[in-house]
């Protein structure tokens, strides 16, 4: 651990990307971490305001590396500062096999690979609530969408292009179902894809249906999209549970295996219910996976060869 005395007065933050995500990130690294200063590539302005640079190389002089610009940026910035310092990368890492397996071989600890669900409020309950007797598991379904493909700003936004994101709103949303299922059944199987593009804003694909296979028996359908009525559902069926999750409620039915004196199944009771907010779970798990990879950054620490296997894992799903 390094000592107090060893502590940068000032940690310099360079940061990659500058939509939405990087304005959160950098908004709440001012709050918590009062020792920071950020500044903002920007490759495309060549008269900048202080705090922003067209210079990668700049970055160099920084303690960590934020990367939130557009997936298929995302290897050419890790190449450049890959085991020079510490790195919090956006979700997927990378978009093909030969650079996952660079990463793999050649990433020595220093990166995080963001996949914030894994800190939020809904990942906490699955996990708490298949402690109980809930059997094994049988049927699922999630749903993520929302209209961002019928408006025109959507054009102009590096989702709908694919040159920045091959597989549109797959690698974008749905990578979050997968890797959340996967951390939750630790073994998932992707059966079938079926892609569309609906929006005339943009020629990636905006529309995905994943059959996603647990077990033999056992099947989750994830449905996300840009063109669909907002939507935010995520429904798991066990022999003895039923997990329901929407934007306002977290719902746990539990005894669902109980047998009247009819013959007739009894409708299960909810046996444990949260008020959820979703946007505020986004944030919060944002803010928690900062603090986590901010932790080994502070103290000097690597992240496991198994929390790295895991994020890879997770990305060979988008290839």
């Amino acid at each position: 651990m390094i000592g107090a005395e060893l502590m940068p007065s000032i940690i310099k933050v360079g940061m990659i990307g500058y939509g939405g995500q990087a304005t959160k990130i950098e908004n709440y690294l001012s709050k918590k971490y009062k020792k920071t200063e950020v500044i903002f590539f920007n490759y495309k302005n060549k008269i900048l305001k202080s705090r922003y640079t067209n210079k990668l190389d700049d970055l160099l002089k920084c303690d960590i590396i934020f990367i939130c610009s557009p997936n298929k940026t995302h290897f050419k910035y890790l190449k450049k500062f890959l085991n020079k310092k510490y790195i919090f990368c956006e979700k997927p890492p990378v978009s093909n096999s030969k650079e996952i397996n660079y990463l793999r071989n050649y990433d020595n600890g220093k990166v995080f690979y963001n996949y914030n669900m894994r800190f939020s409020k809904v990942y906490k309950f699955i996990n708490d609530c298949s402690l109980k007797k809930i059997g094994k598991f049988i049927d699922g379904e999630i749903v993520f969408s929302h209209l961002l493909g019928f408006q025109k700003k959507y054009k102009e936004n590096w989702r709908s292009k694919k040159k920045y994101t091959q597989k549109g709103v797959y690698e974008v949303v749905s990578i979050h179902a997968l890797d959340l299922i996967k951390n939750i059944f630790k073994n998932i199987r992707i059966v079938k894809n079926f892609f569309s593009n609906i929006s005339k804003y943009g020629n990636s694909i905006d529309t995905a249906l994943t059959l996603a296979q647990i077990n033999k028996n056992s099947f989750i359908k994830i449905f996300c999209s840009y063109c669909a009525p907002y939507n935010y559902k995520i429904k798991l069926i066990y022999e003895n549970a039923i997990i329901d999750i929407d934007d306002k409620n977290l719902k746990f039915f539990h005894p669902c295996n109980k047998i009247g004196n009819n013959g007739l199944s009894i409708r299960p009771k909810i046996s444990k219910k949260i008020n959820y907010n979703r946007r505020t779970d986004y944030i919060n798990s944002l803010h928690r996976s900062i603090d986590y990879f901010m932790n080994f950054y502070l103290k000097n620490k690597k992240f496991s060869h198994s929390e790295k296997k895991n994020a890879l894992d997770s990305n060979r799903f988008i290839i």
